[in-house]
């Protein structure tokens, strides 16, 4: 049994893999960070495990069948070491230097269709709009170089922009769908944005958010996230708030 799942793990995700204490078998991973991400990813999959160190500790009972248990814990830890290597690749967004920004500030808002982004770009033109020059840009952003401009406001349904044209980008995502997409291993709608903005929390009042709250910070660790109820200008403030001190829009 044992030889089994080593053989099975050292296969499918090329990680060695040695007896521990009894009832667990340790896999050796590249880096702490990464065993750890491993036994979320696991856990999640509804199988024990744990972490120690850069070693990643998965169930091996001596009562395990090889066409049962030793195949289902074979499958999970390489469909979260799949996972992993998706996650490890993914680009986060660049640091934002809001010093070297030249105006107009060119910020993407995209996600999926929906979710609020129209809302969204609407609810910022009201709040910013006595104060700034702002433009929208629904094609060309990177054909937008009026310096007489602060701001630029480019709708796309994308998970992703080109950091070539925009210089910060923000993601909607609505409650529901950010809560599906929370509840996998890795989603780059979350995870490649300067912001997350959680729209229409008004409508999901089964959504745990203290849960969606810890998924989200597991996913993009320390930058920003808004819940908002955009049609009531609810999280607005946060927002603008955030354009202003990382983005310094008006300074």
């Amino acid at each position: 049994m044992m030889e089994e799942l080593r053989r099975g793990i050292l296969e499918t995700t090329g990680l060695r893999a040695e007896p521990a204490t009894p009832g667990w078998l340790a896999i050796t991973c590249d880096t702490p960070e990464m065993a750890r991400w491993l036994r979320d990813a696991i856990r999640l999959e509804n199988v024990e495990s744990a972490a120690d160190g850069a070693r990643l500790l998965v169930p091996a009972g001596s009562n395990f069948r090889l066409e049962d248990e030793v195949k289902s814990v074979i499958t999970v830890v390489a469909k979260t070491h799949h996972y992993w290597t998706v996650h490890s690749a993914m680009p986060a967004p660049a640091v934002l230097s809001p010093g070297a920004i030249a105006r107009p500030v060119k910020v993407g808002i995209g996600g999926p269709p929906g979710s609020g982004k129209t809302t969204l770009v609407g609810a910022l033109t009201r709040q910013l709009g006595p104060r700034l020059a702002i433009a929208g840009s629904a094609l060309d952003i990177a054909g937008v170089r009026d310096a007489a401009v602060d701001l630029v406001l480019w709708e796309r349904t994308t998970d992703a922009f080109d950091p070539e044209h925009v210089d910060a980008a923000i993601a909607v995502v609505d409650v529901a769908a950010a809560a599906e997409y929370a509840s996998r291993t890795v989603s780059r709608m979350l995870t490649a944005c300067h912001l997350l903005v959680v729209s229409k929390v008004d409508l999901a009042a089964a959504v745990d958010r203290a849960w969606l709250t810890s998924r989200l910070r597991r996913q993009r660790g320390d930058r920003p996230v808004v819940f908002a109820d955009l049609h009531a200008m609810g999280g607005i403030a946060e927002v603008t708030t955030w354009l202003e001190e990382d983005l310094l829009i008006g300074m």
